[in-house]
């Protein structure tokens, strides 16, 4: 799955399933560059809801 910010980020991409962290990986992004989460490390056969989110770090 290929994602994209509009803006620098910098902190944890975190994909939870009905409020539960399945995947979570640091990025250090900016503006248009792609952000992978790799399919095979999300839930197989399982049904809910996932979420994307970016956990950012304080500076």
């Amino acid at each position: 799955m290929q994602l994209r910010v509009t803006r620098p980020v910098s902190g944890r991409l975190v994909v939870t399933r009905d409020g539960a962290e399945v995947w979570s990986g640091r990025i250090n992004a900016r503006p248009e560059r792609r952000l992978t989460v790799p399919i095979a490390a999300l839930p197989v056969g399982e049904t809910g809801t996932l979420s994307v989110s970016i956990e950012e770090l304080r500076r």
